[in-house]
Formats: C-alpha cells, sequence, structure tokens
C-alpha cells in the first residue's frame, strides 16, 4: 500500500508526526551519534536519527539553561552558559553583582557604568577554550561581543551582538535588522514547480533577507544545504525531481512587530494542505493537486498564533470551501465500525484518539514502536520527554484504527525497527502509513471542530497536538465523518468548490495575512 503522489517522480517518505521513533529516542547521544558516524544507513533512518540527535542536544540546552534562569543553588554553584552571548552575559552579571531576571539586566544602572568603561575594564569570559570579550555599540546602545577565533571571511574573529529584544539572548541577524533569526521580518513564498506536469504547491519561509526573495534566489535557496535543514521536504523534491522549476505566485512578509504580536503563518499552510486534500477527493485523477510540505505545524508550544481559527475560516470562504454543522447527531461512546480494530497487534503501527470530556483536550496520534509498552497510546508520552500528553489521563486514551496487513505476523514478534530487513520495514511502513492517514483525520476534525465553536461537553476545545502529516489524498469522506462524529457527536457538512484550473492549468488559491 504505498503512497501515491500525482507526480509519481516523487518518492519521499512522510515525515513523522507527534509520534516519534521511541526506539531511537531512548537511545543515548553517544549511541545516536556513533550511528550516523558510522554511516550505512538509509537516508530516511539517517534522518531520523539526526533529527532525535539535535532535539536530544535541545533538551540538554534547555535544562542548562533553565539552570542559567534559575540562578545558584545548593547543588549548582555555578551556571553552565549554553551559548556565547550568555557565556559573556554571565561574565557581566558576575561583574556588577547583578541578582536579577535576565531581562533586566540592560536596564540596571551598573550595567551601564560597566559598558561604558569596558575598554578600559575589559569583560571576559572563556567559551569552548575561546576567550570571549565583551562589546558595547554606543550609537545602538547594544550589547554583544568579540570571538577571536579565525573565520574564513573573518580572520581576526567575529563580533556579534544581542537582539534588540531585552529578553532575548540570541545573536542578531544583521545590524541593518537588530533582531534575531526567531524575531526579525519572516518572508513566507507561496510557489508551484512550473515543470512539474500536475500542479505543485509548496510553502517556503526561507532565512532572513531585507528585500525578500526572488525566484531565482527561492530556486538556490531550495537545492542548499540550508534547505535540507530547514526545508526538508522541498530539498527532497528538488533532489527526486531534477528538473523543477520553482515560480512564486503569491507572498507575504511578517515584520517584527507582527512576529511579537503573536501573528504567523501557519492558518495559511494548514489551510492549504486541508483544501488540497480536500479538493483531491473531489476532483479528477488527471487535475490533483500535490502539495510538497509535508509536515504541516499549526500550534505552536505556546498556542496557536494570534487569530488563527479566524484567519483559517476566511482563507476557507474566500476559496469557497465551506464547512457547517447539520445538526444530526452521531454516538461519542460507540466506536464506529470503521475505525474498530479488526485484528490485535500490539506491537504494530495503530492510530488512537484521546479525548477527556472533562476538561475539553482532544489528541490524536500514531502508536508505531515495536518496543512493547502497556496502554494504547504512545509510549513516548510517558517518558520524561515533554509531550502533548505527558500529563493527560492515560485512561482516556482510545486505540482505534490498525490496517489488517496480510503479512503483519511476519514482523509482529519483532522488537526493533533498526533490526528489520528492507523486506519487513516495508511492511511495517504500510500499516504505519494507514494509521499517520487516521491520525491526520483527527487533526483536520479537530481543528475544524474548534474553528466552528464545537465544545466537548461543554468545554472549549483545547487541542494538544501541534503538527499533523500530509497526504495528498487522505481525505475520505465516510471515514471522517466517523472520526469528527465519534469525537464530537455532529456530522459535519462539506462544500468543495468546483475550481476551475487557470494560470498555464495550475490551480491558484488566495490567502491572508
Amino acid at each position: 500500500m504505498k503512497r501515491n503522489h500525482p507526480d509519481q517522480n516523487v518518492s519521499s517518505s512522510p515525515l513523522q508526526s507527534d509520534s516519534d521513533e521511541e526506539e531511537y529516542e531512548e537511545m543515548s547521544t553517544q549511541k545516536l551519534k556513533k550511528m550516523i558516524d558510522e554511516g550505512g544507513l538509509s537516508p530516511t533512518t539517517k534522518g531520523q536519527l539526526l533529527t532525535i540527535f539535535v532535539k536530544k542536544v535541545d533538551e540538554r540546552d534547555a535544562k542548562l539553561d533553565k539552570l542559567l534562569q534559575a540562578g545558584p543553588s545548593s547543588t549548582t554553584s555555578k551556571v553552565v552558559p549554553t551559548c556565547r552571548l550568555r557565556a559573556i552575559m554571565e561574565a557581566v552579571k558576575e561583574r556588577i553583582l547583578f541578582k536579577g531576571k535576565d531581562e533586566d539586566v540592560l536596564h540596571d544602572p551598573q550595567f551601564k557604568v560597566a559598558m561604558e568603561s569596558v575598554e578600559r575594564n575589559p569583560i571576559t569570559a572563556v567559551y569552548k577554550g575561546a576567550t570571549l570579550r565583551a562589546l558595547w555599540d554606543k550609537k545602538r546602545s547594544r550589547f554583544g561581543y568579540h570571538d577571536p577565533t579565525p573565520q574564513s571571511n573573518q580572520p581576526s574573529g567575529r563580533r556579534n551582538y544581542k537582539c534588540q529584544l531585552d529578553s532575548c539572548w540570541i545573536d542578531e541577524v544583521s545590524k541593518a535588522w537588530n533582531y534575531c533569526s526567531k524575531h526579525s521580518p519572516t518572508h513566507v513564498c507561496f510557489v508551484r514547480d512550473i515543470k512539474s506536469g500536475v500542479t505543485a504547491f509548496c510553502v517556503i519561509t526561507p532565512p532572513q533577507k531585507i528585500a525578500g526573495y526572488t525566484d531565482n534566489e527561492l530556486n538556490i535557496y531550495s537545492k542548499s544545504k540550508t534547505a535540507e535543514t530547514l526545508t526538508v521536504s522541498l530539498a527532497n523534491y528538488m533532489k527526486t525531481n531534477k528538473n523543477a522549476v520553482l515560480g512564486s505566485f503569491a507572498k507575504l512578509v511578517y515584520s517584527t512587530e507582527d512576529l511579537l504580536a503573536g501573528e504567523g503563518n501557519h492558518h495559511n499552510l494548514v489551510a492549504l494542505s486541508m483544501m488540497i486534500m480536500l479538493y483531491n477527493s473531489a476532483c479528477g485523477d488527471n487535475n490533483r493537486v500535490k502539495l510538497i510540505n509535508q509536515e504541516i505545524t499549526f500550534r505552536n508550544n505556546d498556542g496557536c498564533q494570534k487569530d488563527f481559527f479566524e484567519k483559517l475560516r476566511r482563507v476557507f470562504e474566500i476559496n469557497g470551501f465551506r464547512f457547517k454543522v447539520t445538526g444530526e447527531k452521531k454516538s461519542t461512546t460507540v466506536l464506529p465500525k470503521s475505525l474498530l480494530p479488526t485484528i490485535s497487534y500490539p506491537n504494530l503501527p495503530s492510530s488512537y484518539l484521546a479525548r477527556d470530556t472533562n476538561t475539553g483536550e482532544m489528541y490524536s496520534g500514531v502508536k508505531w514502536s515495536m518496543v512493547k509498552r502497556t496502554g494504547d497510546g504512545s509510549g513516548g508520552h510517558s517518558r520524561a520527554k515533554k509531550t502533548g500528553l505527558s500529563d493527560f489521563d492515560k485512561s482516556h486514551i482510545k486505540r482505534i484504527y490498525q490496517f489488517a496487513h496480510p503479512q503483519a505476523g511476519v514482523i509482529n514478534d519483532n522488537r526493533s525497527y533498526t533490526r528489520l530487513t528492507k523486506e519487513e520495514k516495508i511492511i511495517h511502513d504500510e500499516i504505519k502509513e494507514p494509521a499517520q492517514r487516521i491520525e491526520t483525520l483527527g487533526h483536520m476534525a479537530s481543528i475544524l471542530a474548534h474553528m466552528l465553536g464545537l465544545k466537548v461537553n461543554g468545554h472549549e476545545i483545547i487541542f494538544l497536538c501541534q503538527k499533523f502529516t500530509h497526504f495528498d489524498e487522505s481525505f475520505s469522506k465516510s471515514m471522517f465523518d466517523d472520526v469528527f462524529g465519534y469525537l464530537y457527536g455532529e456530522v459535519l457538512e462539506v462544500e468543495i468548490p468546483t475550481v476551475i484550473p487557470i494560470n498555464a492549468g495550475n490551480i491558484i488559491w488566495k490567502f491572508v495575512k
């Protein structure tokens, strides 16, 4: 049961959803690094390992960061800096005997005194063997540091300055912007492959660039090492489709003020993904649309972006997609027949839904590790790593769909995905993908229910997920009705517009900022 793409030249596999490969997750960073260094891995496996390795390093840095903010304790006599800027900041705090919050240090009277005399009385800190020196840009009133480590284009080392936001301790992108990459203006480009035989879309957020990107620059970026890290699905697509040429049909710019206000582009990417899945379910095979993006993020760690659901509704409306609750009721206690597992392989991939009617919390996921665990949800939610279901009452997790693969018994007794043969991994992945499709329908159901103002037993919907996997041909109205009905007890009427291809046969949808 292979994933079908409108463009048969595309062979990239979907990115992981919230359910991570638990076997890799439990490895130490040393073991992960050893596996990566030794090589002999498939591109997909190597990508998974690299992602988890980076995540583990980030988690380690986050723990150190907490220690930094907490200050000295009975068990920690000195804060361990996690980056150059924080290292020199700690040296400054020690010089001026500052004990408050990091965001307040810049306003301390002694900080100004220290900076005005920093040329005469240098403040230094050692970070990874390099002696950093504090800098003060008088013209911009900006704190920074000098790292003497020679660079290819900076033989005397580099001079970096802090992001303009008091609470942000990340290096600014450039003096022209004054902000770090997180708070600098963001350019979002909506592109299509103008050489593709089908309509192939992609939403790209390339690294910050003051003047934005021309189409030629976007094509160069899409084949760069940076794209392999920041836009994996696009980089994979460009490698597979050697003749691909990207042409932009819409661009949006989010200013620093927009970003600080909590705005962003999640609503447009979510809308595009859903519109493609819905449209492909109703159009002919020859008119199907492809979305190059495969991992669709709709929620940050601290919640959805500003006006996410209202903007999502507007994108649907201006493109002719309508959603209406009919009033017909469905059971939220009896699982529909289509979602009932007809087989039971606890160690093979299956879908699950989590719903707490006492709080309104909702979750859709896939359990796909072969590690033996108890419970219906992914074991990742029970480990130290924080996930959407870490604090969730696990008794509310309901195992649902599992694909009855005719060869499931061949791998059922295995406990390690990495030890499967190539043929056995194909069986495993063919069981996992249908489960991921049901997971995606669960995400769609909850996003649309929230947009329409539905509630769970009188409670506002609290959607605990952050992203879903896009499948061009994932939407099945009957399966969606069963998922939506079971979760929310309602029937949703979906109106899919008849889209007339324009612009050299390519469909163009509209978006809102």
